[in-house]
């Protein structure tokens, strides 16, 4: 369950290239542009598509932020869910090609945490 939420967090982290700490200081439409940019340039997405994918992006950067300020913290199992959900609706937007290209995406970025959780000088391994 912990290597799952590193490489959610693995994920998201990515999608900006800044540190977590800056990422999560920033709102939830914040948090949803820069994913939704950076989709739109991975993914060569339309205008329409961007457009929906960006209500989904805040969709759920929104229940995030509702989760969080509800109890104080995430639990991994409410970020699990939240993640197929989100996926499922991605899945609905995104042509077929460019769902495929996500998953995939997310499959490298998956393998690539667990890599760096396995290198003994890993940061991630004194957490």
């Amino acid at each position: 369950m912990k290597s799952t939420v590193f490489s959610l967090m693995a994920i998201v982290i990515s999608l900006t290239g800044w540190s977590q700490e800056n990422y999560f200081a920033r709102s939830a439409e914040e948090r949803a542009r820069i994913q939704s940019n950076w989709m739109n340039t991975k993914f060569q997405l339309d205008s329409f598509t961007a457009d929906k994918v960006f209500l989904v992006n805040l969709k759920y950067a929104q229940k995030v932020d509702s989760l969080n300020s509800t109890s104080g913290s995430i639990q991994t199992n409410q970020l699990l869910q939240l993640q197929r959900e989100k996926d499922s609706d991605l899945k609905m937007v995104f042509s077929i090609e460019q769902y495929k290209k996500y998953t995939e995406w997310k499959k490298k970025i998956k393998d690539n945490s667990k890599n760096l959780k396995m290198k003994p000088n890993s940061k991630s391994n004194h957490l």
